[in-house]
């Protein structure tokens, strides 16, 4: 139980932390492993009108 509300304040932390992006740092870069789990949490989110699956 208590791993599992662990778990739910780090999805409701990520999804407080949020901001737009007016920069961008090419010397920066994420793994591959990363970048995939960004696109598969994207995938798996809703939309508004239920018009999944996303294209990105």
């Amino acid at each position: 139980m208590l791993n599992t509300m662990i778990k739910k304040q780090e999805i409701l932390d990520a999804f407080q932390f949020r901001f737009a992006t007016k920069e961008y740092d090419e010397c920066k870069k994420i793994s591959e492993e990363n970048f995939n789990f960004i696109l598969e949490t994207g995938r798996l989110s809703p939309s508004s009108y239920g018009f999944e699956p996303w294209k990105f």
